[in-house]
């Protein structure tokens, strides 16, 4: 979510991931940021898509009325989740920011050579060499849902599909 400005109520996302780049490794570790009001560093900084939703140390499939993961097919790599701030209630005064790094774990050297020179890395706590936090490029689409107070600025034309299925991945092919 980005590009919203106003005053208004941050309720929650709907995330589907398409696990592309080594799908043999987890690839949940990606911190969800929010930004208020023209903020250049996050207020709001989490610890993994996994913990988001609930679900923290892994992925389930689990449904409750705020958060849960509807879609966690390991054998296809797909995932869905959602998250609702209905208790938790998240303002914004001016604008609003919201964003999910892809970030993944594991073994160092399986994800530097499928990587090659766009394998960035980082420490992770309580592991040796061998594992590591590291950039990932995989398939992600959301919904995010919001209140504001009108008028609202215009959004940016609709890519039609063509434009966003370019280059993505599709097993043995590439989407045309």
């Amino acid at each position: 979510l980005d590009g919203i400005k106003g005053r208004g109520r941050y309720l929650g996302t709907v995330l589907g991931v398409r696990s592309v780049c080594l799908p043999e490794q987890w690839w949940g570790e990606g911190e969800v940021k929010m930004y208020f009001d023209g903020e250049t560093q996050p207020t709001y900084c989490g610890t993994g898509a996994e913990d988001y939703v609930g679900c923290a140390w892994g992925l389930d499939e689990c449904i409750t009325p705020r958060q849960g993961c509807t879609v966690c097919d390991r054998e296809n790599n797909l995932f869905s989740f959602y998250r609702w701030h209905t208790c938790d209630p998240i303002c914004f005064e001016d604008s609003i920011k919201v964003t999910i790094m892809q970030m993944g774990y594991g073994e160092t050297e399986v994800a530097r050579e499928k990587l090659g020179e766009n394998f960035v890395s980082y420490p992770a706590a309580g592991a040796d060499d061998d594992f590591c936090y590291y950039d990932r490029s995989d398939d992600y689409c959301s919904v995010a849902y919001w209140y504001q107070t009108l008028p609202t600025m215009p959004f940016p034309p609709f890519p039609s599909k063509e434009e966003r299925w370019k280059d993505i991945p599709m097993g043995d092919k590439t989407a045309k």
